[in-house]
């Protein structure tokens, strides 16, 4: 919801938008049935790019709590 929200207000703020991530992925795939996101969408690498460095982050944040859990 909030990035709805802030991107309307600030665009510079779609790089930092997962739903950003994902628009730039599907527009960069098929621009002809997502033309109406076009003015919306980041560019393709850099919503590949953005969209991995989320992942890999999350990724790491989830395996350091699993090696601190307290596992019986």
């Amino acid at each position: 919801l909030w990035e709805g929200i802030l991107v309307s207000f600030v665009s510079g703020t779609r790089y930092l938008s997962v739903r950003g991530y994902t628009l730039g992925i599907l527009y960069g795939l098929d621009e002809q049935t997502f033309a109406s996101v076009g003015n919306r969408a980041i560019e393709l690498p850099a919503a590949a790019a953005g969209a991995v460095l989320v992942t890999v982050a999350f990724a790491l944040l989830t395996i350091r709590r699993l090696q601190k859990m307290d596992v019986p």
